[in-house]
C-alpha cells in the first residue's frame, strides 16, 4: 500500500513559487488500475514522479507499507524505483543508441534480475508488444509508436509491483493503444498500475478507479469496482552489479555509440600525446645535461665518452667489444682528435673555422642533415656553413697551418656530401674509415707527444711550428734549415725522436738530408714529406678511445655497462660549483614549467572530455530512472573512460616505440623511460579518467531525476 497524507510539492524558480501538488490525500493498493486525469499543469505527472521517487516533496508524508519516506535520501528512492517501479514515459526515455533488446535488458540488469532466465524473458516480452522484428534494431531508427512499445516492454520485463505510465498510448494508433491498455488491465490483477491520461474514456472503459486533479488538488476520486489485494507493494531484494556486469555495460555503451566513442578516443589520444610530450621533455632534461666548459677537454660534446684501459693500450679485441656495446654508435681509437680544431680552405678561399672540431658521422641525429647524405667513405665529409654539396675542400692536418703562396702544403682533400645549417657544437663530420687513417692518427697524437730531432751531436726540440710539409720532398728524406745548425751536410742522417703520450717508450726514425736551406727567423725548421710525417705514428697503439653515443642518457648506460678494467669520463657532465647551482635552479624552473604545462593539459582534458560526455547525460538519467545506483553508474562511466584512455596509452606508447625504432621525426623520449616513468604516465592519466568520471557522476546525481530529465530536454 502507498498512502499520501496532506502531501505538497513546490517548484521554485528565480521569480516565483509554484505549488504542483496541494495537500493531496490518496491511498493506492496492488490490484488497482488507477487512471489519473486532469488538464495540463494540474499535477498529474508530478504525482507519479513523487510516488516513484523521481521527484521529492516538501510537505506532508508518503508512506510505503506504513513506513514514512520523508527521511528518504535519493539513494533510498533509487532503491525504491529499482525494486518496485516500472516506468512507461510519455517521452519514451529510452537509450536511442541501444537496440530494442538492449533497452529492455537494461531494466533487468539494474534491478538485479537473474541472468539465467533473462534472455528468454526479454524475448517473450518483446514479442508480447509486437516488436519481435525490431528486436535487434537500434531504437533511434524506430517510429514514435514503436519507441513507446519499447518503453512498455521495458516496464513489463522488470516485473515490478508498480507500473507507472505517463500517456502510454499517446503515440500509438487506436488498435495498438487498445492492446496496451488491455495488457495493463491484465497486469493490474497483481500489480498497482498508475496511468496518466487526458482521456476520461480510458478511465471508464479500463480502469478500476479514476482520480482527477485540478490545480494540484484531488477533485475526484472515484472507484468503478472493488479492487485491491492484500499483497505488499514493497519488495526487498538488493543486488549489486558485479564486476563483470558493469564492465559488460561499459563495453556495450562503447560499442553502441561508435561515433561518440571515436570522438572521445580522439580527445583522449590528444591528451595522452600532449602529456607524453610535456612529461617526456622533462624526463629527457633530467637525463641529458651538457656543459660548455671542461678543464681538460676542449670539446665536451654530449655524444663523447672518453675511455682508457687501466693505462694499457687497446687491442683489436678490446675495440670490437666496445663497438658491440648497446648504446655505442662508433668507436674512435684516438680520442684526442676530437679536441683538435679544423682550419678549412674551400675553393682556394681562406675560410677559417677556428672553433670547428673533428666529429664522427655517427654522432649525427636522424634528420639533422639539411642537404645531402651521410658520408660513405673516408674522403667524404658533412660540414656546417655556406658551402655546397659536391664542393671539394682542403683540410690541413697540421695543428697550425702554414701557407706558402696561399697554398696549404699538408692538406687532404674531401668532398662535401652533406650540409648542416645549425649545430650546437661546430664540427666537421667524417666517415668511420677516416679515423683509421695515418693522417687522423697523426692529428690526434702529434701535439700530445714529446718530439725532438738529432743531427750528430745536435738535439733540438721539434715543436708544432717547426716544420712545413712539402710534397716536393721525396719520402725518406728531409730538407734541413742550415741557418740554425752547424753546417749539416747533404746525405747525412737526421734522427727524429718522439715519445707518444702515455708511453714510456721513445721511438725514433732516421731520414737522409737531401737539401739544405737557410731561414734565420725560424729555429730548427726542416721540411718532410707528409706521408713520412703521418707514418711516424702508424705503430703507436691507442691508449685513449672515444665512444660515440647519442646523448647523456646513453652515455650513463654505456659507462655503467663497461667492464671494471675500463675507466670512463663523460666531459659533458662536468660541473663546477657555479654550474651545479645553476643546474639546480634550472631543474626547479623546468619542474615548475612542467607542472604548469601538465596542469594546463589536465584543464584542457577536463573541458574536452566533459563536453564529450555531455551528450551522454540523458542516457545516464534513463539509467537512474531504472534505479541504477550512484556507485554502479560511477563504475560504468569510469570503465568507459578507462578503456578509452588505456587504448590511447597503448597507441601512443606503440607510436613512441615505433618512432624510436625507425629513428622518426619526433623527439625520441621513450628511450629515457624506465618502468617507473611508464607507471607514472599510466597512473596519472587513468587517475584523470577516474576524477572526470566522479565529477560527471556528481553532476548526474546533483538533482532529481524529473528535474534532470527536464534540463536535458531543455538543452536538446
Amino acid at each position: 500500500m502507498i498512502e499520501l497524507k496532506r502531501l505538497s510539492k513546490y517548484y521554485v524558480d528565480h521569480e516565483s513559487v509554484t505549488r504542483a501538488l496541494d495537500r493531496v490525500d490518496l491511498v493506492f493498493r496492488r490490484g488497482e488500475f488507477v487512471v489519473v486525469t486532469g488538464a495540463s499543469g494540474s499535477g498529474k505527472s508530478t504525482l507519479l514522479n513523487v510516488i516513484s521517487g523521481l521527484d521529492d516533496y516538501e510537505e506532508g508524508e508518503m508512506l510505503i507499507e506504513g513506513s514514512e519516506t520523508s527521511h528518504y535520501s535519493r539513494e533510498d528512492f533509487e532503491r525504491h524505483r529499482r525494486q518496485n517501479i516500472g516506468f512507461i514515459f510519455q517521452d519514451y526515455n529510452i537509450v536511442d543508441a541501444y537496440t530494442t533488446y538492449e533497452n529492455v535488458e537494461a531494466a533487468l540488469l539494474f534491478s538485479g534480475a537473474d541472468a539465467s532466465d533473462r534472455r528468454g524473458r526479454i524475448k517473450r516480452i518483446i514479442e508480447r508488444v509486437g516488436l519481435e522484428d525490431q528486436m535487434h534494431q537500434k531504437t533511434s531508427e524506430l517510429s514514435g509508436g514503436e519507441k513507446q512499445r519499447v518503453a512498455i516492454a521495458r516496464a513489463l520485463a522488470k516485473d515490478a509491483p508498480i507500473i507507472i505510465a505517463d500517456e502510454p498510448t499517446g503515440n500509438l494508433d487506436k488498435d495498438s493503444g487498445e492492446n496496451i491498455l488491455s495488457l495493463l488491465k491484465e497486469l493490474s490483477e497483481d500489480k498497482l498500475v498508475l496511468l496518466v491520461s487526458h482521456s476520461a474514456d480510458i478511465a471508464r472503459t479500463h480502469a478500476t478507479r479514476h482520480v482527477r486533479l485540478f490545480d494540484g488538488r484531488v477533485i475526484e476520486d472515484r472507484a468503478f469496482s472493488e479492487a485491491g489485494i492484500e499483497k505488499p507493494i514493497r519488495q526487498e531484494h538488493e543486488e549489486t552489479l558485479s564486476f563483470s556486469l558493469w564492465v559488460k555495460i561499459a563495453l556495450k555503451n562503447l560499442k553502441a555509440m561508435p561515433r561518440r566513442t571515436l570522438f572521445t578516443g580522439l580527445i583522449a589520444l590528444g591528451i595522452v600525446v600532449a602529456f607524453s610530450f610535456v612529461y617526456g621533455a622533462y624526463v629527457e632534461q633530467t637525463h641529458a645535461g651538457t656543459t660548455s666548459f671542461h678543464p681538460h677537454f676542449s670539446n665536451p660534446a654530449a655524444n663523447r665518452v672518453v675511455v682508457t684501459r687501466d693505462g694499457g693500450a687497446f687491442d683489436e679485441t678490446a675495440m670490437e667489444s666496445l663497438e658491440a656495446m648497446e648504446g655505442v654508435r662508433a668507436v674512435i681509437p684516438y680520442d684526442t682528435i676530437l679536441d683538435e680544431r679544423l682550419h678549412i680552405l674551400a675553393d682556394t678561399r681562406q675560410a677559417f673555422h677556428r672553433t670547428v672540431y673533428f666529429q664522427h658521422a655517427a654522432a649525427l641525429e636522424s634528420g639533422a642533415l639539411d642537404v645531402g647524405r651521410p658520408p660513405e667513405k673516408a674522403e667524404e665529409i658533412i660540414i656546417r656553413g655556406d658551402v655546397r654539396v659536391g664542393e671539394t675542400v682542403e683540410v690541413p692536418m697540421s695543428h697550425t697551418s702554414l701557407f706558402v703562396d696561399r697554398e696549404v702544403l699538408d692538406a687532404l682533400e674531401f668532398e662535401i656530401v652533406g650540409v648542416i645549417e645549425a649545430d650546437s657544437v661546430s664540427a666537421v663530420y667524417f666517415h668511420d674509415d677516416f679515423f683509421d687513417t695515418s693522417a687522423a692518427r697523426f692529428r690526434a697524437l702529434f701535439t700530445h707527444s714529446d718530439m725532438q730531432f738529432a743531427l750528430g751531436d745536435i738535439t733540438r726540440d721539434f715543436t708544432p711550428r717547426s716544420y712545413v710539409a712539402d710534397e716536393d720532398v721525396e719520402t725518406g728524406t728531409v730538407h734541413v734549415n742550415a741557418g740554425n745548425l752547424e753546417s749539416p751536410g747533404v746525405h747525412e742522417t737526421m734522427t727524429l725522436l718522439f715519445q707518444p703520450r702515455g708511453s714510456d717508450a721513445i721511438l725514433e726514425e732516421s731520414f737522409t738530408i737531401s737539401e739544405q736551406f737557410e731561414d734565420e727567423d725560424i729555429n730548427a725548421m726542416f721540411k718532410i714529406h707528409p706521408d713520412d710525417l703521418y707514418g711516424l705514428f702508424d705503430d703507436v697503439p691507442s691508449r685513449q678511445a672515444a665512444l660515440v653515443v647519442r646523448d647523456g642518457y646513453d652515455a650513463a648506460r654505456v659507462m655503467d655497462g663497461l667492464p671494471e678494467e675500463y675507466l670512463a669520463v663523460y666531459p659533458a657532465e662536468y660541473e663546477s660549483g657555479t654550474d651545479a647551482m645553476a643546474q639546480v635552479v634550472f631543474s626547479l624552473f623546468l619542474g615548475g614549467v612542467s607542472i604548469g604545462l601538465l596542469g594546463a593539459v589536465y584543464f584542457i582534458a577536463f573541458i574536452a572530455l566533459r563536453n564529450a560526455m555531455q551528450s551522454r547525460v540523458k542516457d545516464f538519467i534513463v539509467f537512474r530512472s531504472l534505479g541504477a545506483r550512484r556507485k554502479d553508474l560511477y563504475r560504468i562511466i569510469s570503465a568507459e573512460l578507462l578503456f578509452i584512455m588505456a587504448a590511447a596509452l597503448v597507441i601512443v606508447f606503440a607510436g613512441m616505440h615505433l618512432n624510436s625504432m625507425l629513428d622518426g621525426p619526433f623527439p625520441d623520449y621513450i628511450r629515457y623511460y624506465t618502468p617507473l616513468n611508464y607507471l607514472f604516465m599510466v597512473v596519472a592519466l587513468l587517475a584523470l579518467s577516474l576524477l572526470l568520471s566522479r565529477r560527471f557522476n556528481v553532476r548526474i546525481f546533483s538533482r532529481s531525476v524529473a528535474r534532470a530529465f527536464k534540463e536535458a530536454g531543455d538543452e536538446t
